[in-house]
């Protein structure tokens, strides 16, 4: 260890440092174990980060990383600094070396999961045009870098449906055929299985994310007349299919008082040395992650 630190600057360190401690509170979250990833969220974003790197697709992973176990924890005007940092890092930047620490992600999948965050976040705020931009522009760039056909691009889809669906019942109006339109297209792109089929199919990488989309989807058209037989049929498959340690009616419960209540200031944990300025929620925010094609959220 003290040969090879001996052949790596401080700043290297450093950096290493700060993307191992990101990645370890991402998986923590994936894991259902957001007590773990507590443990760590700086403040902001050091200021070096990203500055004169070589590692840009490592370091911009990273603050990706740290902006969903924000985003997650309900520390809202956090979350948002570091997805808007993530873009600039990699929108700046003119090179980088590839490496394993950046999670296997190119500068442009970095950019539309930054993007797809920060949109839901907007939308958590109910800034659902704002939301609207930034999942559209996700929507957009995915395509380029997969395909029109690629389960990414239903994992965004997914994300624009729900801003759809949230100001539909924000606002008291929407369009219903957009939105269910959105989520037929995005369940179909993930490979969901019918309603008489209750397993994954071949993308069972992706079955949560599926359940949480038909079961929102479900939401939707449970309130359309002569529709609630065929939106029972689709929140029972959203139910089976669903394999968190949270029910998932838990989720769509928080779905609903998120945007019913507005955002509710409280003072975040002392540890992460966060100003009082910051907003955090008891519950905190499900998030939708579609560079991994995982739904994570915190567990009480």
């Amino acid at each position: 260890m003290k040969a090879f630190k001996d052949q790596v600057s401080k700043e290297e360190l450093e950096e290493l440092e700060f993307r191992g401690n990101a990645i370890a509170g991402l998986a923590s979250l994936v894991c259902a174990q957001c007590g773990a990833a507590e443990s760590w969220l700086p403040n902001e974003v050091p200021t070096w980060i990203g500055d004169n790197s070589n590692r840009t697709n490592g370091i911009a992973a990273a603050v990706l990383s740290l902006a969903q176990c924000a985003h997650v924890r309900g520390y809202l005007e956090l979350a948002r600094n570091l997805y808007e940092r993530a873009i600039a890092i990699v929108t700046n930047s003119e090179t980088s070396v590839l490496t394993l620490a950046s999670v296997a992600m190119t500068s442009e999948e970095v950019h539309v999961g930054a993007l797809a965050g920060l949109g839901q976040l907007e939308s958590h705020l109910g800034n659902f045009d704002l939301a609207e931009v930034k999942i559209t522009d996700a929507l957009t760039r995915a395509e380029q870098i997969n395909g029109d056909r690629h389960p990414r691009v239903g994992m965004v889809l997914a994300c624009l449906a729900d801003v759809y669906a949230w100001r539909g019942k924000a606002k008291g109006t929407g369009d219903i055929i957009i939105t269910e339109g959105l989520y037929r297209r995005c369940l179909e792109l993930l490979g969901a299985t019918s309603l008489d089929v209750a397993e994954p199919g071949k993308n069972v990488d992706l079955c949560d994310v599926m359940a949480v989309s038909r079961a929102r989807y479900a939401d939707i058209i449970c309130k359309v007349p002569n529709r609630d037989a065929e939106a029972d049929r689709m929140q029972k498959w959203a139910t089976l299919m669903w394999k968190g340690p949270r029910p998932l009616l838990d989720l769509l419960s928080a779905d609903t008082s998120q945007h019913k209540d507005g955002l509710k200031p409280t003072q975040p944990p002392p540890e992460t040395g966060a100003k009082p300025n910051f907003y955090g929620t008891q519950d905190g925010y499900v998030v939708m992650d579609v560079r991994l094609g995982r739904v994570i959220w915190k567990v009480r």
